[in-house]
């Protein structure tokens, strides 16, 4: 047995020697952070990596596929995308292909995707900084939380639309996508949104300008019961903190009813997952009822409650 396991040993020493040579190594790989992408009918790439604070290269091409074969040329090395951290593009067509993007060069389900007004650019900016920027507006409430993988999921329902966070010279803002438009939201829809999709709050809740209250903990759950042959949707957040809590309870309904108003009913958008409740909470109403009709008749009721 031993003689046996000696000679398989023997067989395998051998194999990292014959296959490093022809392995892609460290060195011979430009690693990208961050990918911006122009002109649909004719791509053309920008490149940055992580090493430095401006774009790297840039190429054209028939197809993004050529356009990155051109940009890969243009720095001498491979390029690896598999730890993409962002991606933005300024007109929304680029949306169909993000599937195919994340096949294809295997981009991380977390990569953040930006949209772009038609003026910005970023071939001076320092990406890994506006990138932590991006993830601390979502961490102070300001923003939902959202990737790759988020957007893919939504613009997958009956709805095709998503939510996008938008850089403009202004800022961050938040804009329902579809693969021909983003309309921008109010900072109090984009705001709402965060407690309707309950992954993040804000840490305070202002109130003209001044801190009412103090945000420890939240937690948001939606039920459903049919009332009049029409959906009704009991949204209740509850939250721990400190502070006036009366005036953080009717800030957070605003915020809910200005995301409601803004996505839901002013274009039919489903960035709450709301067909997926309705379909698991009213399955026979919505086996007979399209998207179009269910998001205009559904009736919404809040309980916001101190824990």
């Amino acid at each position: 047995m031993k003689s046996a396991c000696f000679k398989i040993l023997l067989f395998l020493l051998p194999l990292p020697i014959l296959t490093g040579c022809s392995a892609i190594q460290v060195r011979d790989r430009t690693y990208v952070q961050a990918l911006e992408l122009h002109h649909a009918a004719s791509p053309q790439v920008s490149l940055h990596d992580f090493s430095h604070e401006t774009e790297i290269a840039s190429g054209n091409g028939n197809t993004i596929d050529e356009a990155l074969t051109n940009a890969g040329i243009a720095t001498g090395k491979e390029l690896f995308l598999g730890h993409l951290e962002l991606l933005t593009y300024a007109n929304p067509a680029f949306t169909v292909q993000l599937n195919d993007l994340m096949h294809d060069y295997r981009l991380s389900p977390s990569c953040q995707v930006v949209g772009l007004s038609e003026n910005a650019s970023f071939s001076d900016t320092d990406t890994t900084a506006f990138t932590n920027q991006l993830r601390q507006e979502m961490q102070q409430g300001k923003l939902p939380e959202t990737n790759l993988f988020t957007i893919l999921r939504e613009m997958d329902g009956s709805a095709e639309t998503a939510f996008f966070p938008i850089w403009t010279e202004e800022g961050f803002s938040g804009a329902v996508g579809t693969v021909t438009s983003w309309t921008t939201l109010s900072a109090d829809a984009s705001a709402g949104l965060c407690w309707l999709r309950g992954d993040n709050f804000p840490e305070k809740i202002a109130e003209n300008q001044d801190t009412v209250f103090s945000v420890q903990s939240a937690r948001t759950q939606f039920s459903v019961q049919m009332q009049d042959e029409i959906p009704l949707v009991t949204i209740k957040i509850r939250i721990t903190g400190q502070g006036d809590f009366s005036s953080a309870a009717a800030v957070i309904e605003g915020q809910c009813e200005s995301a409601l108003e803004e996505t839901l009913r002013a274009s039919g958008a489903d960035v709450i997952d709301l067909e997926e409740i309705l379909w698991s909470q009213c399955y026979s109403y919505m086996a007979q009822t399209d998207w179009r009709t269910a998001a205009k008749s559904v009736q919404f009721c809040f309980q916001i409650k101190q824990k």
